[in-house]
């Protein structure tokens, strides 16, 4: 369903991830993973470096999002606003549990092509430490122009 590229990155060179972005043909993307991965580092430096970004942070573990979120991404969905990039920042539960692609990346990964996405990247920790500061993180890169045109993407209204 989604070609995906696997690779290993240290959090404190994460110049690997950077690199691999900039490098390729499909600027805009969506960034999710536990809480305290490395998303945001990750993102504010693409900031740094391309500051016509958009950075929308989304928690889910905070059940209140703000007003201010959801009027970004209906500027952006409705042509409002544009970006060169869209980095919106999805924080998922920690715990990992099977069938996570198909309950959590999958409908995100549709939701970020409905808002002009090409990639998804999905940071996961390379060792599971609870309690343990994650000095590694493993990430994957899904290129949304695989998904078929004809295939259903979730209603960006209904995670909102």
């Amino acid at each position: 369903m989604f070609e995906s590229t696997t690779n290993i990155f240290d959090k404190t060179n994460i110049d690997s991830a950077i690199n691999y972005i900039l490098q390729s043909d499909e600027y805009q993307f969506c960034v999710t993973g536990a809480h305290g991965i490395g998303k945001s580092y990750l993102l504010k430096q693409l900031k740094q470096i391309d500051d016509s970004s958009i950075l929308i942070d989304v928690d889910l573990s905070n059940e209140s999002w703000s007003s201010d979120i959801k009027k970004a991404i209906r500027d952006i969905t409705t042509g409002q606003q544009n970006a060169h990039y869209l980095l919106l920042d999805l924080s998922m539960n920690p715990f990992y549990s099977d069938g996570i692609y198909e309950k959590y990346i999958y409908p995100f990964a549709k939701m970020c092509k409905k808002l002009g996405c090409k990639l998804v990247i999905t940071l996961y920790p390379s060792e599971l430490n609870l309690g343990q500061p994650k000095v590694s993180s493993v990430f994957d890169i899904i290129n949304l122009s695989k998904i078929e045109d004809t295939q259903e993407v979730q209603d960006i209204s209904l995670i909102l």
